[in-house]
């Protein structure tokens, strides 16, 4: 007799450190309560003029340091206040001009 099986799960990898995009669909953009993650961008900081560490106005991106995060659930589906609190840092904003 032949048993044949297998197992489908997903493994998922851990998040990386860097520049996140984030957008704030209702609330005060300068508020981690109200800023949701989108999306990883890259391990370096923006250059574009229309999100650059430079710029004065409302965040578009955070740089988080997820080397104590502690989470199952994706960033993607966080806020940054819920990141920070489940271990990670924001260490620097990107924002918009004025």
């Amino acid at each position: 007799m032949t048993i044949i099986g297998f197992s489908a799960f997903q493994i998922l990898d851990d998040p990386e450190s860097g520049w996140y995009e984030i957008s704030t669909p209702s609330g005060d953009p300068n508020q981690p309560e109200d800023q949701q993650i989108d999306g990883f961008t890259d391990t370096n900081p923006p250059l574009e003029d229309e999100c650059n560490t430079a710029n004065q106005a409302e965040p578009c991106q955070v740089n988080l340091d997820l080397s104590s995060f502690s989470s199952s659930t994706p960033l993607e589906d966080m806020t940054v206040e819920q990141a920070v609190d489940s271990g990670a840092v924001a260490i620097q904003y990107a924002k918009r001009p004025e």
